[in-house]
Order: C-alpha cells, then sequence, then structure tokens
C-alpha cells in the first residue's frame, strides 16, 4: 500500500501494526501522522488515510503533493524542509487550516488562494515574488498569519502585503513597504471599457448587447462594474478583486499570442476574466487562450455575476440591473446602484437615479468612456 518504506513504517507506528498487510479498514481512526525527519521521499498511499487531520512530514525529501489531493479533513500540514515546488495538489482541500511550507523551493502560491480556512500559513525560505493569490484569499484576515521571510519578494508586493494587513492579518516579511509612495494607482483608470468594445469585436459580439454568461446582465455592464469597484479602495471587495485582476493580468501576459493579439486590450480581456466562469469559458473559446483564468469569488458567490453583492445591501446585481434598465438608466447608473448601498438613497423602484431627467434619456448600454461614478458630474 505504501510504496515508501519510512512512510510505512510511520503508518505502522501510527496505528500500531508492525507486521502484516495493511488493510484500508486498519486506516479508519487514523487522525494523525507524524513522521518528521525520516527520510520520507514517496507519499503514495497515503491517499488511504482519508480521515486524517493532522500531518507531519516535515524534514523529509518529499516532492510530488498529489496523493494528497483528497484528504478533505486535513487541518493541519506540517511539510517544511522538503523539496516541493508545486502546491496545485493542495488546492482543494477545504479543511486546511494550518499549513507550514518553510525551506521548500515554492514560487507558485496560485494554490492557495481559495483556501476557505487558511489561517496559519508559513512559507518562509522559498522563491516567492509574487503574492497577489494570497491577498486573493479573502479568508486570510482578523488574527490570522502568514510569515513571507526569505523569499525574494518585489517591493510592489508590499500592495498585496497591505492588502492584507488592511483585513487584520499578521504579516512578516523582510520588505520595507514604508518606502512606497502613496496608494498604488488604480490597475485599469478607465481602460477596460474603452478597450471593452475591441474586444467584443474580436469575439464577434456587439459591446452594448453582449452576455457571454449569459447572466441577464451585459457584459459591458459587469466590466464597468469590475472598473469602478478596482478603483474604490475603501471598499472591502477592493483588495481581493486587484489580487485577482493581478493574478489573470500575469496569465495573460505568458499567452503565446498575448503581444501580437492582445496587449492593446489587456484591461479589458483581464476585467472579462473576472465575470464569472461562464465568461472564462466563452472567452478562452474564442481567443483560444491557454492559461488557468480565476473569477473573482468572495464566500463563493461571483461578485460581478447577476448574484453579486458588492455594496452589501441585499439587493443583488441583476435585481439592480433590471430596476435601471426598467427606467431608461444609462450603465453608469447601473455601477452606481450596484455600489451604492439602498439604505443611502431611493430603494428599486423609487423615485430616479442620479442624472436622470436631465438631457435625453439614454439606454442601458450608453455611456461616456471611463464614466462610472468617479466623476458623476460628467455622467449625462
Amino acid at each position: 500500500m505504501f510504496s515508501d518504506t519510512r512512510l510505512d513504517a510511520a503508518v505502522r507506528a501510527a496505528i500500531d501494526k508492525p507486521v502484516g498487510d495493511i488493510y484500508e479498514e486498519d486506516l479508519a481512526g487514523l487522525f494523525r501522522i507524524e513522521a518528521a525527519n525520516a527520510g520520507i521521499a514517496s507519499l503514495d498511499g497515503i491517499e488511504y488515510c482519508t480521515q486524517l487531520k493532522v500531518l507531519d512530514l516535515s524534514g523529509n525529501a518529499i516532492s510530488d503533493l498529489r496523493p494528497l489531493e483528497g484528504l478533505q479533513s486535513l487541518f493541519s500540514l506540517d511539510l517544511s524542509g522538503n523539496a516541493i515546488e508545486d502546491l496545485s495538489p493542495l488546492a482543494g482541500l477545504a479543511s486546511l487550516s494550518v499549513l507550514d511550507l518553510k525551506d521548500n523551493q515554492i514560487f507558485d502560491v496560485a494554490a492557495l488562494s481559495q483556501l476557505p480556512k487558511l489561517s496559519y500559513l508559513l512559507l518562509d525560505g522559498n522563491a516567492i515574488e509574487d503574492v497577489a493569490p494570497l491577498a486573493a484569499n479573502l479568508s486570510l484576515s482578523q488574527g490570522d498569519i502568514v510569515s513571507l521571510f526569505g523569499n525574494p519578494l518585489p517591493l510592489d508586493a508590499c500592495v498585496f502585503i497591505d492588502a492584507l494587513s488592511d483585513r487584520g492579518a499578521f504579516v512578516l516579511h523582510d520588505l520595507d513597504c514604508d518606502s512606497l509612495p502613496g496608494e498604488p494607482p488604480c490597475p485599469v483608470a478607465g481602460l477596460a471599457d474603452i478597450e471593452g468594445e475591441a474586444a467584443a469585436t474580436l469575439m464577434g459580439e456587439d459591446w452594448n448587447t453582449c452576455d457571454l454568461d449569459e447572466d441577464g446582465i451585459p457584459d459591458s455592464h459587469a466590466v464597468a462594474l469590475a472598473s469602478e469597484l478596482l478603483c474604490r479602495a475603501e471598499n472591502p471587495l477592493n483588495a481581493g478583486l486587484r489580487a485577482a485582476y493581478a493574478m489573470n493580468l500575469d496569465a495573460l501576459a505568458s499567452e503565446p499570442l498575448y503581444e501580437a493579439a492582445w496587449a492593446d486590450i489587456k484591461e479589458a480581456i483581464v476585467v472579462f476574466t473576472l465575470i464569472g466562469d461562464s465568461s472564462v469559458r466563452h472567452l478562452a473559446g474564442r481567443l483560444s487562450l491557454a492559461n488557468t483564468y480565476a473569477p473573482f469569488v468572495s464566500n463563493g458567490i461571483e461578485v460581478l455575476g447577476a448574484d453579486g453583492d458588492p455594496d452589501g445591501d441585499g439587493i443583488v446585481n441583476r435585481s439592480e440591473y433590471d430596476v435601471v434598465a426598467a427606467d431608461h438608466g444609462s450603465m453608469a447608473d447601473y455601477v452606481m446602484a450596484a455600489l451604492t448601498p439602498n439604505d443611502t438613497g431611493p430603494g428599486p423602484g423609487e423615485g430616479e437615479s442620479e442624472g436622470e431627467g436631465e438631457g435625453e434619456d439614454v439606454g442601458p448600454g450608453a455611456v461616456s468612456p471611463g464614466c462610472y461614478g468617479i466623476a458623476p458630474a460628467a455622467c449625462t
């Protein structure tokens, strides 16, 4: 069952079965394995230990984590001091809370971006440069600990470290983030909508009616909402969205056709990928994207899609859009409605949205580029 004799010995010690074949029923009730510095190189067979909650295999020679993929009960995992590069097998471990990966060869932490219970994370002594995926994991928040000492972090990693700190996490690192000059610029700053029409044309779609995810909200409106939310540092979702944007931008920049086909409309394409899984699938099919792109999700909900509620007022985006469309409101009206809590202004169907009644009515798809409530007076 266990191809590595040292792992076999560790399991036998844990189940108190020194000799004889090990059967799956022998592993029932096995909640803990501790085998630090035991010379273990392979985890083959550990996938049968489905009730494991605590696993300490620090100081071994492990590089392949695939046997851990199905251990959904795993709460605490110590793999410090091994030879690990690829963390992707950990991406689905929904119960994992304590994770020690110090002193390995890790450079990509994208697999940690969606672990919903992660609260104690040690990544010291690796080769990590991009910590955006950690900021994208909104479960890392008040009182949680992330340690990044001894990694080659660039100074711009401070943007994401600050995002974690702003949510109440304790982030330990070597950088001098106080030397950064003020707030980082908005990633899109009005470009996504200008490029959006070009991106839609590239996909053979009309920018005003394109709805790749078929959620009843035009993609132009979802892109507008994302563009504005990316520029609102005060919104609690901003840091996570910026982190997701940065990850997807990195993925797009490494596509074979990036320089030839998409570099000039990269902001629009990246924002498209943030809307939802369905949008990502359609976009990948239309543009032949090869890399993996993750939509922006918070608490299991696609924030920019029909069921999202970025202002937290209990009214989902589809409902906000339906009210605005019924009143012949503009794209800017939709964005303002989606980002303005209902208790601070008229409820759905009550009165006119800001700017209505002045001048000519405009349909839901019409809006001046870059005008999403950043300067409401210019939205006519």
